[in-house]
């Protein structure tokens, strides 16, 4: 009897324990909360409905796939697991959001470990913890390990999906930084998963295993649980989560590059005696013209000017009639080329020497008439335009380069504009010094002065006090940082991409001081671990330490000691002998855009205030500092050009002085006609004719719509003021040696001067147009 009522109660036992068995859906609920961080409540019952619309929104937000069936469907969760949850989807986002089914796979992960409503068919805990505080279900346990089963497909889509998205702001993938392993590492989905399953960035150990086919683990309760592989469908790069938004670039993803083009390969190079085919029929028709025309010249100097005098042998030894027959030759005159070289050469002459005539018999009417005409053009100057755009001044327009980056900054924007300073320590004030490691270590880290905690406090403060500058716009506007600073996760984090070592503790003074102690106050961690920590991993969410602080900067990412630190060997970052500040400003294509004004008007007042800090501060807090901003090459040029005034206006002068002293005679200062001797009206006039030529010049192109450089407005004037010079050199002294004949008035003598001279000041002037023409239409 026994034995039957035995029998039938083994199927009933039976059907009960496959009934809780498939009730027991949860391994976890809600949060139990202890000293160091909040841990999930151990929890083997049916998943529950949430009621509570805030975090369902939230939860749909971030894991739609959980709501296929229902708006509130039973989870293994809480609201306090979903703000959790989301809280910590910061750095990720800012990680992966670039490529958006890489960033829902991610998210996919976490979805389903933490809220999944089936998470013991693929999950189970391995020990748990006592635990007697608050819980929702009144728990009293929590999680102290769990082992996840996911299949090849959900756990390899989600690497591939993810593995070439790019962090642009660390040069380098994003994968590098979540798979801990660096740029120089060997990332997998094993590894990857390793990583996000240990340390600082899971509250408790998580382990991961991939596979196609169950697993038994046992579990806290010593018993052997077979966990099925989850299996999800994960999306490929290429693919969007949402059909309404695009996926991935091809910069984030192989997949949606285009085909790439077969290479045509470049055409043999044809040669001809070893040398290349175009260089060497270059050089021969070059070698041919210089043996052909110095043969012309030969020929013609020896056989018809007969340079040798064998002609004139010839004649003397054949007599008189050879002599006649050669002289009715040259009565026919020269070749073609000279003849219409001697006509233009008298047309020249008739025209200067009337101009020379028209100009002395009416000098005020021409004066007159060349100030009107140069005032006008010289008034063009009102609407030139001067490049300092760095880009601008030293690269073509039509240059590959060029048009590559205006295509990509009227796509994208350009990168970003960046202010910066190098701060190093003053070594006789801030000295290196040994840390000792925490108990029960025995060793010593060498940190340099850099480090030192006052140095850094110091460094907070200069910090702090640009992110504060505010800039007046005028009309009672001003610009702060946080008006034009890129800000990657805004709106839910509104601080500034700072790139500093004091990110590593959110620019906070009080976490900068913050030390953990044992018993017999010895110190377990401070601010030196923690940075010895972070430059190991930037991405930490907790850090190594008892310290169990954040890596993460205030803006919500990384910060790369690579990037904050300089003057370090190797990966001895707390030797480094200089900090690295840099402020990262959004920038635009447009120059005419207001934030673009307000950008630059922000960067103004920090040059201002970094040049009085180091003037008046730096020196006293053992800091020594080179600072920059995106503006400072263009006000630099504006500066220097501005500095040259002054060059320009002495050299105007002293070639003034240079052509009266040069130009007069000296006499006696108490002879009448000192001043008329020595020409100081003549060489002031002749360099105030040289201005106005460059003004006028600048004039004409300036209503021609051409922008001016730098280098036109320092060159030009000098140029003009040594040719200009020559040229009244050249006039004077030729008037000054000539005889005016008889019955010649002072106009004609003066048109006549001129007639001769003129032609050959015009030919130097034309050359020198030319040879800068030719320069200027030359190729970059």
């Amino acid at each position: 009897m026994k034995i039957t009522h035995t029998l039938l109660a083994a199927p009933i036992l039976v059907l009960l324990s496959l009934l809780v068995q498939v009730q027991a859906d949860c391994v976890w609920y809600g949060e139990c909360f202890n000293s160091d961080n909040n841990v999930n409540c151990l929890y083997e019952g049916p998943p529950l409905n949430m009621n509570n619309d805030t975090a369902l929104s939230i939860l749909k937000n971030y894991c739609p796939t959980l709501f296929d069936h229902s708006d509130d469907p039973p989870l293994c969760c809480d609201s306090h697991q979903v703000s959790t949850f989301a809280n910590n989807m910061g750095a990720p986002k800012q990680f992966l959001s670039r490529c958006p089914s890489c960033y829902q796979n991610f998210l996919d992960l976490f979805c389903y470990t933490t809220c999944y409503p089936n998470a013991s068919t693929f999950m189970t805990p391995l020990t748990n913890i006592s635990y007697t505080g608050p819980s929702p279900l009144n728990s009293t346990e929590s999680v102290g390990s769990v082992a996840v089963v996911l299949s090849s497909n959900f756990a390899n889509g989600l690497f591939e999906s993810c593995k070439d998205v790019q962090f642009p702001s660390n040069n380098q993938k994003a994968i590098d930084l979540l798979c801990g392993t660096g740029s120089d590492g060997v990332c997998t989905p094993q590894v990857w998963l390793d990583f996000l399953g240990h340390g600082s960035n899971s509250p408790f150990p998580m382990y991961y295993n991939i596979s196609d086919t169950p697993i038994v683990w046992q579990s806290y309760r010593k018993v052997n649980v077979s966990l099925t592989p989850l299996n999800e469908t994960s999306y490929l790069c290429s693919s969007s989560p949402d059909p309404s938004k695009p996926s991935c670039s091809c910069q984030d993803c192989a997949a949606m590059c285009p085909p790439h083009k077969d290479v045509v390969p470049h055409p043999v190079e044809w040669e001809i005696l070893s040398i290349e085919g175009m260089v060497f029929v270059a050089g021969s028709i070059l070698v041919g013209f210089v043996i052909l025309f110095g043969s012309c010249q030969i020929w013609y100097y020896v056989h018809k000017k007969d340079s040798f005098g064998l002609e004139h042998e010839v004649r003397t030894t054949l007599g008189n009639g050879s002599s006649r027959s050669h002289a009715a030759s040259q009565s026919r005159g020269g070749n073609i080329l000279e003849k219409i070289g001697l006509k233009w050469e008298q047309v020249l002459e008739s025209a200067f020497s009337w101009w020379g005539r028209v100009a002395a018999r009416h000098p005020i009417k021409v004066i007159a008439i060349s100030f009107i005409i140069c005032g006008i053009l010289t008034f063009g100057i009102y609407f030139a335009k001067v490049i300092t755009d760095p880009v601008e001044l030293w690269s073509a327009p039509t240059s590959v380069t060029r048009s590559n980056k205006n295509y990509f900054d009227s796509t994208f924007n350009p990168f970003y504009r960046t202010e910066q300073l190098i701060i190093r320590f003053d070594p006789k004030k801030w000295k290196s010094s040994m840390h000792e490691d925490p108990y029960p270590a025995i060793t010593y880290t060498n940190i340099s002065g850099g480090f030192q905690l006052n140095f850094l406090k110091e460094l907070l403060y200069l910090q702090n006090n640009i992110s504060a500058l505010r800039a007046d716009m005028g009309n009672n506007e001003t610009v702060g940082l946080e008006d034009i600073c890129y800000q990657p996760l805004y709106p839910d984090n509104k601080n500034c991409v700072i790139n500093s070592v004091l990110q590593y503790f959110q620019n906070n003074e009080t976490t900068l001081e913050r030390k953990v102690t044992d018993f017999f106050k010895d110190t377990l961690a401070d601010y030196v671990d923690h940075i010895k920590s972070c430059t190991g991993d930037p991405s930490q969410t907790i850090d190594s330490t008892k310290l169990a602080s954040s890596c993460l900067a205030e803006f919500g990412g990384p910060v790369s000691p690579w990037v904050a630190l300089g003057g370090y060997s190797g990966n001895n970052y707390l030797q480094a002998t200089a900090h690295v500040l840099t402020f990262t400003v959004n920038n635009y294509h447009n120059p005419d855009d207001p934030q673009l004004a307000k950008a630059k008007a922000w960067e103004k007042e920090y040059l201002t205030f970094v040049e009085r800090f180091v003037r008046e501060e730096a020196e006293e807090k053992g800091m020594m500092i080179a600072y920059s901003a995106e503006r400072s090459i263009e006000d630099e040029l504006a500066r220097a050009s501005k500095s040259d005034v002054a060059t320009i206006a002495i050299s105007y002068l002293a070639m003034f002085f240079y052509i009266a002293c040069a130009l007069g005679d000296w006499l006696p200062c108490c002879t009448p006609q000192v001043l008329v001797q020595q020409k100081f009206s003549l060489g002031m006039c002749g360099v105030l004719v040289v201005l106005l030529s460059v003004g006028s010049s600048i004039g004409i192109n300036s209503y021609m719509g051409f922008s001016l450089t730098l280098i036109i407005l320092e060159v030009v004037p000098f140029l003009v003021l040594a040719v200009g010079t020559d040229n009244i050199f050249i006039l004077v002294n030729a008037l000054g040696r000539d005889q005016r004949a008889v019955s010649e008035t002072r106009e004609e003598q003066i048109g006549r001067v001129l007639g001769k001279i003129g032609p050959s000041m015009l030919l130097t002037s034309l050359t020198e147009v030319c040879a800068f023409f030719l320069g200027e239409s030359a190729p970059p």
